[in-house]
């Protein structure tokens, strides 16, 4: 039979690399979790050292978490991703369902996300008080153009998300030297934090799940796993690569933080 000749399957072509993977993980992880979730990890541990500490640990964890993933992800490099593996270790009804519930999820994350995004770029434009239909509109195209660019193809979409991912390593690295960068021409520097020993088990607990949800993420990058050149090498590669950048992006902001504002200032900001 001729290779398209009708019926024949067409099989996929992995195109992603292992730096795709990496920004693909930055940009799952990274959002506004980092610039929400200090405050409330500052709050919760009252010292600079179990302050940095937590965002240490998380980041470790979740490197953990996101090599489980990745190791689940390159021994089924299939295209289907969560829903292959589920499926095979469960029940197909079970993949369905937990696809379903995702579809939704993470559509109405989008969506909010979209629309968010579009606040902000009326707000840049200095049409803040355009309205809600304005926004609605703006969320609409963004979201409609990020569908068509992906409808082009993985490297259209890939080119991209990466483009994407650089920006947020650009501008939240940059966002952290600035503060660096204020906090060592000032001559007052951050005011000392006030620690809380006794409440340091439960508090460092507390701060943890906070830190966690700013890490969230990396697991839907198993979903690549079909579209992987050499799957089973780089898409360790790939994730860890992403973890690090993460981590040490959020060591960075979190230390700036600490360094302008003081872990009292921070918890209060």
């Amino acid at each position: 039979m001729p290779a398209d000749a009708p019926g024949t399957r067409v099989p996929l072509v992995p195109r992603l690399t292992a730096f795709d993977t990496a920004m693909v993980v930055v940009s799952l992880v990274i959002g506004i979790g980092i610039f929400r979730t200090p405050a409330m990890v500052a709050a919760a541990t009252g010292s600079t050292g179990r302050f940095l500490g937590a965002w240490l640990i998380g980041g470790i964890a979740s490197l953990v978490g996101a090599l489980v993933f990745a190791e689940i992800g390159s021994r089924f490099p299939h295209a289907g991703g969560l829903y292959k593996v589920v499926a095979h270790c469960w029940h197909p009804m079970v993949a369905f369902l937990l696809n379903w519930a995702q579809v939704l999820m993470q559509g109405a994350g989008a969506a909010g996300v979209a629309l968010i995004g579009a606040e902000y770029l009326l707000r840049l434009a200095g049409r803040g008080a355009a309205g809600a239909l304005a926004a609605q509109i703006i969320a609409a195209l963004l979201v409609a153009g990020l569908v068509i660019l992906n409808a082009r193809g993985i490297r259209a979409g890939a080119r991209t998300q990466n483009l994407l991912s650089l920006a947020k390593i650009i501008l939240v690295l940059g966002l952290a030297l600035a503060g660096l960068t204020f906090a060592a021409a000032s001559s007052a520097g951050a005011p000392d934090a006030v620690s809380h020993p006794g409440a340091a088990p439960a508090g460092m607990l507390a701060a943890l799940v906070a830190v966690f949800y700013a890490y969230g993420g990396y697991q839907n990058t198993m979903n690549l796993a079909g579209d992987v050149r050499e799957a089973r090498r780089k898409i360790p590669l790939g994730i860890c690569g992403g973890m690090i950048i993460v981590t040490t992006l959020y060591l960075a902001i979190n230390v700036a933080y600490v360094r302008v504002l003081g872990v009292d200032g921070v918890s209060g900001s």
